[in-house]
């Protein structure tokens, strides 16, 4: 609740008296000794940003922008006990102002587009959001941002960074917004994500990732793009990391997945079923055979947290058709409708017959 000056205070006491008098169904005592209400009296100031020296002929430019706020307002009554039937201020009340200001300072480093072939190694150590967009980086290094404690959104977004060293981050706790869409990376470091534990949203859209990121399990909650990569399965949801990992949104669309495993759609009905959140899943060239069977079990209704719908690719019968809406017996291998423990049996036969010839 923002108030501006000590008009108000009056309107703030008497509402939180009401309150106080319909809690009296709880029985508490009809008698307080000596009643103090503390109501805190907030005004938040924001300043434009203004453009400030970067320094070390850094060729970017550096914003800064001042946040205030906080004023204080003790309210005490002067009598020595309060009836709870009465709830009413008056002249008994009386107030002691006391003004204590807050500031905070952040300072934004803007080097979009300025013809960079890395990261400069003199970024201000107080830098809280850095902009190195649009431009030519093929390289992460860790001395790049080792000092950058205090950093919390990065955009190196539409660079050509084919490799990010493993503690490339490993100073960045406070970060909760990364931006690595539009590049080369064909994989990341296991380690990479290892210290981000305020981690909230992560672009790694439209690069040629094979795999999905390893992610810290003590990161409580994310939203992760991977749209637009080389990913071709999901096993990795299954695995320890992602375990306590809680998915706010989960992008893996136009990748090259072709199917789910069942041990993975389990996991991903326990992340999101009760939770807030999405998965984004077109655009994926999926093949709707007897392995698309145990999905259909563990789905058997379209999850309300699958945004989009899953269209087969192949066979060509199938092709452009709704996996939901596709009876289990035109889910088939080899031209034989099967269901899971067949498919294991099937499986079992060809290992033996292997071992006799």
């Amino acid at each position: 609740m923002v108030v501006h000056g000590l008009q108000n205070i009056s309107h703030i006491l008497n509402k939180f008296c009401q309150q106080m008098k319909r809690m009296k169904r709880v029985n508490p005592s009809r008698q307080l000794g000596r009643l103090l209400v503390i109501a805190v009296v907030s005004q938040a100031v924001v300043s434009f940003p203004k453009q400030v020296d970067c320094g070390n002929d850094l060729p970017c430019r550096c914003l800064e922008e001042t946040f205030s706020w906080g004023s204080d307002v003790d309210v005490k009554q002067n009598s020595s006990f309060v009836s709870l039937d009465d709830y009413s201020l008056d002249a008994n009340y009386s107030y002691e102002w006391s003004s204590t200001v807050y500031t905070e300072s952040t300072l934004t480093v803007d080097c979009r587009s300025s013809n960079l072939k890395r990261i400069p190694y003199t970024i201000p150590y107080n830098v809280t959001k850095l902009w190195v967009s649009h431009n030519s980086i093929v390289y992460v290094a860790r001395v790049s941002l080792a000092h950058c404690r205090e950093i919390v959104q990065l955009d190196a977004s539409y660079n050509a960074i084919s490799h990010i060293d493993r503690d490339a981050f490993i100073n960045m706790e406070n970060i909760n917004t990364i931006y690595l869409s539009n590049n080369q990376l064909t994989d990341l470091p296991r380690e990479l994500f290892n210290h981000t534990i305020h981690l909230t949203f992560l672009d790694v859209s439209h690069n040629q990732l094979k795999r999905l990121p390893v992610i810290n399990s003590n990161i409580p909650a994310l939203y992760i793009l991977l749209s637009f990569n080389q990913i071709s399965q999901m096993e990795l949801i299954n695995q320890q990391n992602y375990k306590t990992f809680t998915f706010i949104g989960l992008d893996i669309s136009n990748n090259k997945l072709r199917s789910i495993p069942d041990n993975v759609v389990r996991r991903l009905n326990e992340v999101f079923a009760e939770r807030y959140g999405e998965i984004i899943l077109d655009g994926n060239p999926w093949v709707c055979d007897c392995e698309m069977v145990s999905v259909k079990r563990a789905w058997p209704h379209h999850p309300h947290y699958i945004r989009d719908t899953i269209y087969c690719n192949t066979p060509d019968n199938l092709k452009g058709k709704n996996m939901w809406n596709i009876p289990e017996s035109q889910l088939v291998c080899s031209n034989f409708s099967v269901n899971d423990d067949e498919k294991i049996k099937m499986n079992q036969t060809n290992v033996e017959r292997n071992c006799h010839t």
